[in-house]
C-alpha cells in the first residue's frame, strides 16, 4: 500500500529553486533513506513532507489525508531547537498535550533501547548532543505518525546507539507499519535497513537503489557508496 505519492514536486526559496521535479512514493511500511550532497535539497524534501515548506509546482498525496488535515508525520526537530529548561519528560508531556494524544509507550520504548530514558528527569540543557538526539527522535513517534522524518538524526549518535536506532526503526515498520524517511551520510551503515534508498543531486532524483537491487548487493557484499561514487564520477 502506498502512503505517500509526490509528483513532479518544485519547492525553493523566493526566486531560488531548490527541488526539481521531484517525482517518487513511499510505502507503508517502508524505510527509506535519502542521500546527497551537502545543499542537494534534502532538508528542503523533508520540510515539505512535514508541511513546514510550501511547494511551487507539482503535488504531495497523502493516501486517506482528509482535506485540510495534518500531514500524518512525526518530525525530529534539529537538537539546538529542543527547549533547554525542560526536562525529556516535560517535553514529552508538550508534545503529547500539543497533539492531543495518550500515544507515548513507542517514544519511551526507543528512549529505554538507547538509554535515553535515566536522562529523562534532567534538563534537555545538560544533554550532549548525542542524547539532545536520542530526545528529538523519541519526541517524533509520538502519537504514532505514519511517517517518521529524520534529517541526520543519527548525527552525534554513537556507533552502538546507531545500531540500535536502525533496529528500532526497522522493527517498528514491521510491526506497525509505519514508514521512515532517513536522510543520512552513513549509508553503508543504513544499507542494511533500508528498503528504498534515493539519491539527490541539485535538488533532483539522480538515483534510486529498490529492495530487490539492495538485498543483492548486500548478499554480495557490495556496498552502496562504492556505487554512489562511480555515478559521481561518472562511471
Amino acid at each position: 500500500m502506498t502512503l505517500l505519492n509526490m509528483n513532479a514536486v518544485c519547492a525553493g526559496y523566493a526566486a531560488h529553486r531548490v527541488l526539481f521535479d521531484f517525482t517518487a512514493r513511499i510505502a507503508a511500511g517502508e524505510v527509506v533513506v535519502l542521500i546527497g550532497a551537502n545543499a542537494s535539497g534534502k532538508s528542503t524534501l523533508v520540510r515539505v513532507l512535514s508541511g513546514l515548506h510550501e511547494i511551487s509546482g507539482g503535488a504531495v498525496v497523502y493516501t486517506d489525508l482528509e482535506l485540510g488535515s495534518r500531514p500524518p508525520v512525526g518530525l525530529a526537530v534539529a537538537p539546538n531547537m529542543l527547549p533547554e529548561r525542560l526536562t525529556g519528560f516535560h517535553a514529552l508531556d508538550l508534545v503529547a498535550a500539543a497533539l492531543r494524544t495518550n500515544a507515548i509507550k513507542v517514544a519511551i520504548d526507543y528512549a529505554t533501547v538507547v538509554d535515553l530514558y535515566p536522562y529523562m528527569h534532567a534538563p534537555i540543557a545538560s544533554y550532549s548532543l548525542g542524547t539532545r538526539q536520542k530526545l528529538a527522535i523519541s519526541l517524533a513517534m509520538v502519537g504514532t505518525p505514519r511517517l517518521l522524518l529524520l534529517d541526520e538524526s543519527l548525527n552525534g549518535l554513537d556507533l552502538p546507539s546507531v545500531g540500535r536506532t536502525l533496529k528500532f526503526l526497522r522493527k517498528l515498520t514491521q510491526v506497525s507499519g509505519q514508514s521512515v524517511l532517513l536522510v543520512t551520510h552513513n549509508i553503508d551503515l543504513a544499507q542494511s535497513y533500508a528498503q528504498r534508498v534515493w539519491m539527490l543531486e541539485n535538488g533532483r532524483l539522480a538515483r534510486e537503489w529498490k529492495q530487490d537491487e539492495l538485498s543483492r548487493m548486500q548478499c554480495e557484499g557490495q556496498l552502496i557508496s562504492r556505487q554512489v561514487m562511480e555515478h559521481l564520477n561518472g562511471a
